[in-house]
């Protein structure tokens, strides 16, 4: 057996060899970082050496036929991994590049110059394009769905993945955004636990320690935060862009509840709950008053619907107001550009314009969209 898969190695090396040439054969976008490629080939050098180290020793691996089996196969399974990775997100975002990628490239640039660079842009790629949303892996790429750069209210999303590149290349900026939170959702859900245990109650107790799991060990804070930083950025603009999405992504009524109410998934907190972040961060950058119009859309899309037995546990007030003022207060000791901040330092922010887009859809739906051309048409990004 240890044969067998020492074959998947030489093989490997193979697809290795073709890739480090297609690299140097392929003409790439010339507008690209060329640091990106660098990378890439870079990458996939040390991958060479980790492949050519197991070919190395194969007749040690050949001693006893069953001796190393696991071990060997989990080692090329890294390595396969490793080279699809590199494959997908350095090759192929370099081979697909276009014009699509150069447009949207300015967009974020100019959104990380207006909001505060404290970090460099992520590369743009419209490679995975069955992506209906903006999506961020960090730290290397900014997806974009198919077409998007023909849109503005969706625009919106791209600042929550901005709070992932955030939390992902600042680890320590990002406890340091949260710390305070932290140390109160760790004191409210313990005391939640306590008092379960003491009343018996031990279905609830259960329930209350998997919503702190997923608050302080799973994906809850991080989303909490994401939203949190965009609606910062752009104050009212996320809260619509919210509502569109949460509208589109369900394809029933039954789904829509679900999703609204969901405290099942560690990846993404409740809709219901994501939007009353949403709403405490308005209150603390000077936006309250749009809160009123928001709830216009949202109230009615939620008024009817069942939260479930623990849904008033899991996501309260106090920590959802809490983890804005925190935020709010650690983006100003960072130095990060709200809303109204970008507004008064810049001629037209990309933020503005979204706004803006929002304004006038809400009041002229029909005309939008002969709108929305003649602002695209006109928006300068060199």
């Amino acid at each position: 057996m240890n044969s067998f898969i020492l074959g998947f190695f030489y093989e490997l090396l193979h697809r290795i060899s073709e890739l480090d040439k297609s690299f140097f054969k392929h003409k790439f976008n010339e507008k690209i970082d060329h640091n990106y490629k660098k990378t890439g080939i870079e990458k996939l050098a040390s991958l060479k050496i980790k492949v050519q180290a197991v070919i190395n020793r194969k007749e040690e691996f050949l001693i006893e036929e069953f001796g190393f089996r696991n071990d060997l196969l989990n080692r090329y399974k890294t390595c396969n991994e490793e080279f699809f990775i590199i494959e997908q997100d350095y090759f192929f975002v370099l081979k697909y590049y276009g014009s699509t990628e150069v447009y949207f490239q300015k967009i974020v640039n100019r959104i990380y110059k207006e909001t505060g660079q404290i970090l460099k842009p992520p590369v743009v790629t419209s490679f995975f394009s069955l992506e209906k949303y903006f999506w961020a892996k960090p730290p290397l790429l900014l997806g974009i769905p198919a077409n998007e750069e023909k849109n503005l209210l969706n625009l919106s999303d791209c600042y929550h993945e901005k709070g992932h590149f955030i939390a992902y290349e600042y680890e320590p900026l990002y406890f340091m955004f949260t710390r305070q939170t932290r140390a109160k959702i760790d004191n409210y859900f313990s005391t939640q636990i306590k008092e379960a245990n003491n009343k018996d109650k031990p279905e609830r107790a259960k329930q209350l320690h998997d919503f702190k799991i997923k608050w302080l060990e799973k994906n809850w804070l991080e989303e909490f935060l994401c939203d949190m930083i965009a609606t910062y950025f752009i104050g009212p603009a996320y809260a619509y862009t919210h509502i569109k999405i949460v509208l589109s992504s369900n394809e029933n009524d039954d789904d829509l509840e679900q999703n609204l109410f969901k405290i099942n998934s560690e990846l993404h907190p409740a809709d219901e709950a994501r939007m009353r972040g949403v709403c405490a961060m308005l209150n603390e950058i000077g936006e309250a008053t749009s809160i009123f119009n928001i709830n216009t859309y949202w109230l009615p899309l939620i008024e009817g619907k069942s939260k479930g037995k623990y849904y008033d546990w899991a996501f309260p007030d106090t920590i959802l107001q809490e983890l804005a003022k925190e935020i709010f207060i650690a983006c100003g000791n960072y130095n990060l550009n709200s809303y109204r901040v970008q507004c008064s330092k810049f001629e037209k922010p990309i933020s503005k314009y979204l706004n803006e887009a929002w304004a006038y859809f809400l009041s002229n739906p029909e005309k939008y969209s002969t709108w929305q051309q003649q602002i695209l048409d006109k928006l300068d990004l060199d």
